[in-house]
């Protein structure tokens, strides 16, 4: 390995190194901050082809300080599931359950025809973690969809909040169909599952994804991109009073939002020529 890495600072256009002077490999990561230690989940993708579809597993890096980052190696491991969702684990977030004490994981599986939802749980932040369920094929859909979608609803980009004040967690994610668009739900107490009747429809629009969850101010903030593949696209943010709130009511734009950020040339409406 090459020399040991520590930063100092963020240096944007630069490949990152964790500790051991390697490149930080933690794609679409997810962060926990736990007893002040920083935890980076993400994708182990570094030498993979194609690297946008294939992984690993789940890396884990740690750190103090946000910049120095030390690699602690995989904590769930990719595999061939019956529906080919096991070979690529995307988006991996991480809570330490209020009602149980463990450390719950939620992660995508995306094959080609589906994106499918895996919670794995662990003792420890260290994991190594374990899935929750079909150890052979753990993936399903979300919740019991809607009256089209008796299945469920496919789990797109995602993530995991807890409100500071109760304890009590929340899923945020892009559903991929216009019918069920972009949805919230609490999670039960035991953080593995969704409560059914909190099903909440946040956006009609489907095309909201990498969503992050803040709390201040005594109002919950929502930040999510647009869709666009890989290509440069909009920021949006959103506020409501309450975790599952009007999000779609804040803004200047309302349904958009604030824009904030770089702006492309104007994406057209949902079902139209530019934006099946």
């Amino acid at each position: 390995a090459a020399e040991a890495s520590c930063f100092a600072a963020f240096r944007s256009g630069e490949i990152w190194l964790d500790t051991d002077g390697n490149p930080i490999d933690a794609h679409g990561g997810g962060f926990l901050l736990d007893g002040g230690v920083y935890y980076w989940y993400g994708s182990a993708r570094n030498g993979m082809s194609p690297p946008c579809c294939l992984d690993r597993g789940v890396n884990l890096y740690t750190s103090t300080d946000l910049y120095s980052w030390t690699h602690r190696g995989l904590v769930l491991h990719a595999f061939n599931s019956s529906t080919d969702n096991g070979l690529s684990l995307e988006r991996p977030k991480v809570i330490r359950c209020t009602g149980t004490g463990q450390y719950v994981m939620w992660v995508r599986g995306s094959a080609l025809a589906s994106q499918l939802l895996a919670v794995a749980t662990s003792d420890a932040p260290t994991g190594p973690f374990r899935f929750v369920g079909d150890q052979t094929d753990p993936f399903r859909t979300v919740a019991r969809g809607g009256p089209n979608f008796r299945a469920g609803y496919q789990y797109g980009d995602a993530t995991l909040f807890q409100d500071p004040r109760t304890g009590r967690a929340y899923v945020y994610w892009r559903t991929r169909w216009h019918q069920t668009g972009f949805r919230g739900m609490e999670l039960t107490e035991d953080c593995t599952d969704v409560r059914p009747e909190s099903d909440t429809q946040l956006f009609a629009t489907p095309n909201r994804e990498a969503p992050a969850v803040f709390f201040a101010n005594e109002r919950f903030y929502l930040w999510v991109s647009g869709c666009m593949g890989w290509a440069p696209t909009t920021t949006h943010l959103y506020t409501a009073p309450t975790a599952l709130g009007c999000f779609n009511c804040s803004g200047l734009n309302n349904s958009k939002g604030w824009l904030v950020g770089w702006q492309p040339p104007p994406i057209p409406e949902p079902n139209q020529s530019g934006n099946p």
